[in-house]
């Protein structure tokens, strides 16, 4: 019997609340049976490293698009170049409190950092969006002023 122990991250996003867990999953490899549980384990970990991979290519996508460096960029956020390198590169995975931050740096949720893949289309479509939902908040409003007398009787 040989088993193996493999540590993850999975970040749960439900709208506004965020929580981050490690899992410690032991893996034993028995025989043909408990291949199922194993790739039950392996699904896991090949879906946090999608997840991964996406934050990363929306970070730097997103940092490119604003036109900053990776100091600069650092700098605005709080932390070290070398990390923004990493994650950029998907050497390292960003914390909760940082996904936060670059989120709200770059004007979006962490469910869209983490669940979209961006690109300039959908920053487009996404300030589409924010417009028509401003429009129809206020854009729309109509506001007819009445007088009225002692008597509440209405005058135009």
């Amino acid at each position: 019997m040989t088993s193996c122990v493999s540590h993850f991250m999975i970040i749960k996003i439900n709208t506004n609340v965020y929580t981050k867990t490690i899992f410690s999953l032991t893996t034993r490899f028995l025989d043909s049976n408990s291949s199922k549980n194993h790739g039950d384990y392996i699904l896991k970990i090949e879906n946090f490293k999608i997840i991964m991979k996406k934050i990363s290519a929306n970070i730097k996508f997103l940092r490119k698009n604003k036109g900053l460096t990776q100091e600069q960029f650092a700098t605005e956020i709080g932390i070290k170049r070398s990390m923004v390198g990493a994650y950029e590169e998907d050497r390292a995975s960003p914390k909760m409190e940082n996904i936060k931050e670059i989120a709200n740096f770059f004007g979006i949720s962490v469910d869209e950092l983490v669940s979209e893949r961006i690109t300039a289309k959908w920053l487009e479509e996404k300030a589409k969006r924010v417009q028509n939902e401003t429009e129809l908040k206020a854009g729309n409003l109509r506001v007819l002023s009445i007088t009225v007398d002692s008597d509440n009787n209405e005058h135009l």
